[in-house]
């Protein structure tokens, strides 16, 4: 969708808290907010939330809706929500494939605009269809961007003229809320077939990003993020059912979507905030480094990485752990905020971390770019369910998991304010 989008002209609509209106921000931080979430997100409809495969897509589709309504904006430099990356140094494959007349059409003959990821096989029935000469009213698209329906755009003309004609369009900031496809072609529509090409699902993967622009100082960022894909086969290599991961990471993709509703009510953050959900992480961290190699990281002043929260075997409950505490001085800072609290900063160090958590989880590229950039974790490879099938939200501890999203969320405040910034400790290495 990134080299879909031609030209992004900002046009703002009044940013929509209509799903959060009921809630306080005190109870936007809720047991039943975090079942909930990790509930869906581990469903046996989402098969676990593998890496390349059609219910990825939905749950990045899902992502993206939420920091949507709760008001976040594209990160800085993109016109949407989504960062898309392979394994390869190749081009991306074309996202949809268009059948028009029985002629498979090139990516150059058309643009759909979408939220979706991932968009079912749809025959010419399934579209309303608008027929324009030669322009576009900005007007009736931006009517059309707020319906969630199908719309087809047929415009009666030569396919190299499609790139001025959209040049010619201010388009609103965000992704529509159904889908929008604009054709040029000469002949009209008799015959249409739409849908995904496979061959971009089975090779393409998508972080999703927003941000809350800071109020006082917009420039420094505090990055919260997690990985919200999982595994389709145990540590053995064997396949045993569905490997759900509702811990992990399924608790922490909830956590930093709770966490973006929870700040977006304040509406407070002197620093800009950016929630992350990466893929690719199973693979070996592949979103996370995606992510530094593709965006500008130099102003991020700390990454807050949540993993496996939803589970208490390295921390006791009550407690959070920092990964690889003395590798900066955020600990402390985090500490200090939460001096009073229940839940207390539990200190893992280099020294004991005989795992490498600190260097296999989504922290690590940022620290290697020098960010201080730690994993906030509560439960490890010793929970027995770990890469297993029983790795399901009924065994997730919803108490405990809440009141540590609620601490996590204290305990930044400095940082949000920009009055904290962390400094490392230990040679990059």
């Amino acid at each position: 969708m990134l080299k879909q989008k031609i030209v992004l002209l900002i046009l703002m609509s009044s940013i929509g808290h209509s799903a959060i209106k009921s809630q306080t921000i005190n109870d936007s931080i809720s047991n039943a907010q975090a079942k909930k979430l990790v509930s869906w997100l581990a469903s046996d409809r989402l098969q676990g939330r593998v890496n390349f495969t059609r219910q990825q897509l939905e749950v990045g589709t899902f992502i993206e809706h939420e920091f949507r309504e709760c008001g976040l904006l594209p990160y800085k430099g993109l016109s949407n929500y989504y960062i898309p990356f392979d394994l390869t140094e190749n081009p991306l494959p074309d996202q949809f494939s268009l059948d028009w007349n029985g002629s498979l059409l090139p990516s150059s003959s058309y643009i759909c605009f979408s939220a979706n990821l991932y968009i079912s096989n749809k025959n010419l029935g399934e579209w309303s269809i608008i027929r324009s000469d030669s322009c576009i009213s900005d007007s009736i698209l931006y009517s059309l961007w707020k319906k969630p329906t199908n719309t087809l755009i047929w415009v009666d003309a030569n396919s190299e003229d499609i790139h001025k004609l959209i040049n010619r369009v201010k388009l609103p900031l965000y992704d529509p809320n159904g889908n929008i496809l604009i054709v040029a072609r000469p002949d009209a529509p008799a015959h249409m077939h739409f849908s995904t090409n496979m061959d971009y699902v089975r090779t393409v993967l998508w972080d999703v990003v927003g941000i809350l622009p800071g109020r006082t100082k917009p420039d420094e960022i505090i990055l919260f993020s997690a990985h919200y894909d999982h595994v389709d086969c145990g540590i053995s290599g064997k396949s045993e059912g569905i490997y759900n991961g509702a811990n992990d990471d399924a608790s922490g993709t909830a956590a930093v979507l709770l966490l973006a509703r929870y700040f977006a009510m304040r509406h407070d953050n002197g620093r800009t905030i950016a929630f992350c959900l990466f893929a690719g992480e199973e693979l070996g961290l592949l979103g996370s480094q995606a992510f530094v190699k593709c965006m500008h990281t130099e102003n991020i002043k700390a990454v807050i990485n949540i993993e496996m929260i939803g589970k208490t075997t390295l921390t006791g409950k009550n407690a959070f752990a920092v990964i690889g505490s003395d590798y900066s001085n955020l600990s402390s800072i985090l500490s200090k905020n939460l001096i009073g609290d229940s839940i207390t900063v539990f200190n893992f160090e280099k020294a004991q971390d005989q795992r490498s958590l600190f260097q296999r989880s989504d922290n690590f590229p940022f620290f290697i770019k020098g960010i201080p950039a730690h994993s906030l974790m509560c439960s490890d490879d010793d929970d027995p369910c770990y890469h297993k099938t029983c790795d399901i939200a009924k065994s997730i501890d919803f108490n405990n998991m809440t009141r540590v999203i609620q601490a996590i969320a204290t305990s930044c405040r400095t940082l949000i304010k920009g009055n904290d910034t962390p400094q490392i400790s230990y040679e990059r290495h």
